[in-house]
């Protein structure tokens, strides 16, 4: 199967009371480039994240953004130990009445007491938290595949369209080709003779070198090498799989071939089938580098 490296996944779990969102993009690159951004108290979470992307993905850029909420009903952002100032209080009362202190509890002294306001993210279970939101990765990342599948299998159908269009062209260029070096050697004769009218030459020197001549304007190796890479190129797409380099390889090869036929040749009709050849090389190559 052709997979894109294109594509988008999303999933959600809840947790300690918060709505937790994983959001997964991919796109094009080279080899594998994980970026992560999340909350700061996920830090510890970062390399299972990285790790789990790896085995799922081998090519591209991936972006994995988590954002969190808090559920309806549940208070966000921090959150108020009640009992703890509870306990202060009556320790501070049971403190001032022992000592006979003067002054009053006020709202300053309380909320500057140590850990009276707690952050979500910091309580609950971390472990547990870090477990579902590996769950709901797991649910991006399938969504992802699906995409990157789904894209993969229209790209794969294009690409082939596109290999037998330049097969037909191939065929008709190799037709053109042979009828061209026939007619090129017989003119290179006919000029010949003509330029010595009047001066004896080797009629079998002669041959020889209108043969040589027209051999280097001969493409059949060219054309055959350039129909084998198609051939293999078809072959690739078929099997599925990890193919982006492999392909872009193979067009390297094909768009070689491709323009020394045209070096090559003068018959006009050749030359306009390089060209029409040459564009659809470029488009199959705009699409495998989406390949991963």
């Amino acid at each position: 199967m052709l997979k894109s490296m294109t594509g988008f996944g999303r999933a959600a779990a809840e947790t300690d009371g918060m709505l937790w969102t994983i959001e997964i993009a991919s796109v094009n690159s080279r080899f594998l480039d994980v970026q992560a951004r999340f909350p700061r108290s996920l830090a510890g979470a970062e390399f299972a994240i990285r790790k789990r992307v790896g085995e799922r993905i081998s090519r591209g850029k991936i972006s994995v953004t988590v954002t969190w909420e808090a559920l309806p009903g549940e208070s966000g952002g921090a959150r108020l130990n009640h009992s703890l100032a509870e306990s202060y209080i009556k320790q501070i009362h049971e403190l001032k009445s022992r000592h006979k202190l003067a002054g009053e509890i006020t709202i300053d002294l309380v909320s500057g007491l140590p850990e009276i306001f707690s952050n979500p993210l910091d309580s609950g279970d971390k472990s547990g938290r870090e477990e579902e939101l590996l769950k709901a990765l797991d649910q991006a990342l399938a969504q992802l595949d699906l995409a990157r599948s789904t894209e993969g299998k229209s790209l794969g159908a294009d690409m082939v369209a596109r290999v037998r269009a330049i097969q037909t062209q191939l065929s008709a260029m190799e037709s053109e080709a042979a009828e061209y070096a026939q007619n090129l050697e017989a003119r290179i004769k006919e000029r010949v003779a003509k330029l010595f009218a009047e001066v004896a030459i080797d009629p079998q020197r002669l041959a020889q070198e209108a043969a040589m001549l027209a051999e280097r304007a001969d493409i059949t190796e060219e054309t055959v090498r350039l129909g084998v890479h198609l051939t293999e190129f078809a072959k690739v797409l078929a099997e599925g799989g990890q193919v982006g380099r492999r392909l872009n390889f193979l067009l390297q090869e094909m768009v070689r071939e491709t323009n020394t036929i045209g070096s090559k040749t003068g018959e006009l009709a050749v030359i306009q089938r390089v060209v029409l050849v040459k564009e659809e090389l470029e488009k199959i190559r705009e699409q495998a580098q989406n390949l991963e």
